[in-house]
Parts: C-alpha cells; sequence; structure tokens
C-alpha cells in the first residue's frame, strides 16, 4: 500500500522552463530616487549615468515607488545628467517615467530630454504644448519625433491632474508610440530623428538652450522610476511596468510543463 501512495505521488513533477527564445530587454538606466538626501541622483543601470540635482528648484520627495524628486521650474529645478545616452537615434530604443503634476495649459512640461533648442534631434518626452506651441495638447503627454508637431504622438488621457501617471515614448519597427497608465495613444511612422548635437546633456525637467551654455528648466512636480531601455518594449512589458512601479522589465516567468515520470 505504501508502495502504491508513493507511485501515485511521484507521477507528476513541476519542471519551470523558461518562454523559448525570450530575452529581457536590454535596460540602458534606470534611476529610482530613492537617495532622499544629496545631490546625486543614482542610476541603477550598467552605465551608471549618476545625475546632479540643481542647487535650486530640486529636492526629494515621496515617489509612486519609495522616492522620488521634486522639481520647481521657477527656482531652476532640474537634474543633470551630462552628456550620456544622446545616442540612441536609428536604434529601437524606449523612455518610460512617472510623472505627478498639475501644471496645465500652454505651459511646456519637459519630463525627459536629450534636445537642443531650434535643433531638429535627439528626443523629448513632455507634457503640455511645447515652448514653441507646436508639439501635445494641454493636459496631455507627448513624444517628440519631428520638426513638426503634426506627427509626434500626443494621449488622449489627460496626465495634468495631481495623480501619478506612467509615460511611456518607443520608438521601433519603423514606429514612434506614446502609451499612458500601460494603455497605447497614438502613434506615427518614425521620421528618423538624428542623435542630438555632440555635448547635449540628458535632463529630467528641462532642455538645452540654442546657446548651447543654458539649461531651460521647465517641469515642476514630481518624477519618479525613471528607465531607459535600447529597445522597443512590448504592450506586455510596459503593462509589466505600470502594475510593478520601481521594477524593471525582467524575464518572463517560467513556464510550468508537467512532465509525466511513469508508476511502479
Amino acid at each position: 500500500m505504501k508502495k502504491r501512495l508513493f507511485s501515485l505521488l511521484g507521477v507528476f513533477i513541476l519542471v519551470g522552463l523558461p518562454a523559448a527564445g525570450y530575452a529581457s530587454p536590454p535596460l540602458l538606466a534606470h534611476w529610482t530616487f530613492d537617495e532622499g538626501s544629496g545631490v546625486i541622483a543614482h542610476d541603477h543601470g550598467p552605465g551608471h549615468y549618476d545625475g546632479t540635482l540643481s542647487a535650486t528648484g530640486a529636492s526629494w520627495a515621496a515617489g509612486i515607488a519609495g522616492g522620488a524628486i521634486s522639481l520647481d521650474a521657477a527656482n531652476g529645478g532640474l537634474v543633470n545628467m551630462g552628456p550620456v545616452l544622446n545616442n540612441l537615434a536609428g536604434s529601437p530604443n524606449t523612455i518610460s517615467a512617472w510623472v505627478k503634476t498639475s501644471i496645465v495649459g500652454a505651459k511646456n512640461q519637459t519630463v525627459v530630454a536629450s534636445h537642443k533648442a531650434t535643433v531638429v534631434a535627439g528626443y523629448i518626452l513632455g507634457i503640455n504644448t511645447s515652448a514653441d506651441g507646436q508639439y501635445g495638447q494641454p493636459g496631455k503627454a507627448w513624444f517628440y519625433n519631428s520638426g513638426t508637431g503634426v506627427v509626434s504622438p500626443y494621449s488622449s488621457i489627460t496626465v495634468v491632474d495631481g495623480q501619478w501617471h506612467q509615460l511611456v515614448g518607443v520608438r521601433g519597427g519603423g514606429t514612434v508610440s506614446l502609451y499612458v497608465d500601460g494603455v497605447f495613444q497614438a502613434s506615427y511612422a518614425d521620421q528618423g530623428l538624428p542623435d542630438a548635437p555632440a555635448g547635449t546633456p540628458l535632463l529630467f525637467g528641462g532642455y538645452l538652450h540654442q546657446n548651447a551654455i543654458d539649461l531651460v528648466p521647465c517641469y515642476t512636480g514630481l518624477i519618479d522610476d525613471v528607465q531607459i531601455y535600447g529597445a522597443a518594449l512590448t504592450d506586455r512589458d510596459i503593462q509589466f511596468l505600470f502594475k510593478n512601479p520601481g521594477r524593471t522589465v525582467p524575464m518572463p516567468l517560467p513556464e510550468v510543463n508537467f512532465l509525466l515520470l511513469g508508476t511502479n
């Protein structure tokens, strides 16, 4: 009787097997803003592109996951990583950030940018109408795609409401797409923007002025969990990030398989 019971219990075994052919998308950078003090925002990605908080207008705050950065454009609030990650043109990439702001109207709110004013190049993840009035809509998110805002996707969802929202811009497969809170918003053909000029810094909360010296602070609110990938994330990847703030896209959970071992 005991031998028979042992055989029945040994009929099935669970074996975890990863999804065939799947590789985790390449993470280029991840800023969690969990420091809570000091002037350095550490990048937890492989490149260690640490950012420096401006002397005024930038402080630590509670975020969607752990800490966040609070920026005040009127007081010069920025986070400056220096001239890094400005070579994303021509290859698939994804920029993801969580934001919380209540600044609405025609006031430009630049969340993440590697961009020099008047030069049609680089990348911008923004909110509201751009400074030149060509991009975005009041209260909406947008993702830079060309010298004209007509083909730069903007959201139907309002993101200026004092609540946390996830913004994701994706380039890949010949298109430029925008997602808000894990939901696809719009997509246009990729206009093939070149990289920003050499020396253009990656900024949270602003962009480089056309004189190549001054920085333009233009975001007031909170920013958290900024991630940059060297791949076009899938809908499933973006949904994972939305449901798991603070985490990066992992390898998928193993597929569970039942293997028949037989009986005695």
